[in-house]
């Protein structure tokens, strides 16, 4: 009987620490309660804490900021160059180009028929469900004009489809994967 109030007891001790973890309280408790409070408790210590993680989503939006800011203030002095006589027109052109090139350019893509497609694009680790409007926000980043996407359909016997799509046909930035299949 001792050991079973004893076993309650971490579990609650296990589910309070859990709480603030990403596993969460409901999840923590299972685990100590059906495997036990030490293997509840070790599964809560790997999870990550809550505030970790919105600190590390703020600091990529900070960072994404951080991004858009230093292009802005590029342009500024080179406009000032511009103003100062430092620099005539055609270098001033060539100068703006390569901002504009080396700009991160955001595209949305979304499935307007809705067909349950997924999309993998460079720099994603996983297919990503692609949503059915443009507010359903599947953003990818990139640089270049040309971008490589593989959309796999739901259908498990049904051949992934690879694109080059140049972003710069869609000057909105958004998508449609409809237009592309």
């Amino acid at each position: 009987m001792e050991w079973f109030i004893l076993w309650i007891i971490l579990t609650m001790v296990v589910t309070a620490i859990g709480d603030k973890r990403k596993i969460g309280s409901l999840g923590a408790f299972f685990i100590s309660l059906f495997l036990s409070p030490l293997i509840g408790f070790l599964v809560v210590l790997s999870s990550k804490r809550k505030d970790t993680e919105e600190f590390e989503k703020a600091l990529l939006a900070k960072a994404s900021t951080d991004k858009k800011n230093d292009y802005i203030d590029s342009l500024f002095k080179l406009q000032g160059l511009l103003d100062a006589g430092a620099i005539d027109k055609d270098t001033y052109d060539k100068e703006r180009e390569k901002l504009e090139t080396n700009k991160d350019k955001e595209i949305i893509f979304y499935d307007s028929k809705d067909r349950g497609y997924s999309l993998l694009a460079k720099g994603m680790e996983r297919f990503v469900k692609i949503p059915r409007t443009p507010d359903g926000s599947l953003r990818v980043i990139t640089k270049s004009g040309l971008f490589e996407v593989v959309i796999s359909p739901s259908s498990v016997f049904a051949k992934d489809n690879k694109f080059v799509v140049n972003i710069n046909k869609y000057p909105d930035r958004k998508v449609d994967i409809a237009t592309l299949i």
